[in-house]
């Protein structure tokens, strides 16, 4: 699923029945992953209970391989998000 097939979703379980467009409906959505983002970079991590934990994790700089020459290269540390599913979300997959 990605957003544009999320937002038909979204729309058709709740957004006809609250009366808002599917424009509206994707507003929604974005807001909600604005906010999502922001509280992950400000706060380091995002907890929704019933459904999982998002957290800002640093990768440490590492040696890696140049696929094309099988050389050594330096991958740079980085920062990036893991996501922890709730016991919940893990119950119903």
């Amino acid at each position: 699923m990605n957003k544009a097939d999320l937002v038909e979703f979204v729309y058709d379980d709740v957004g006809k029945k609250q009366g808002l467009s599917k424009a509206a409906t994707q507003r929604q959505i974005e807001s909600v992953f604005a906010c999502m983002q922001l509280a992950i970079a400000e706060q380091g991590s995002l907890r929704i209970s019933g459904f999982g934990t998002f957290q800002a994790r640093e990768r440490k700089e590492r040696i890696g391989r140049d696929p094309r020459t099988g050389g050594p290269i330096t991958i740079p540390r980085a920062r990036t998000v893991s996501f922890r599913a709730s016991p919940d979300l893990r119950e119903h997959l």
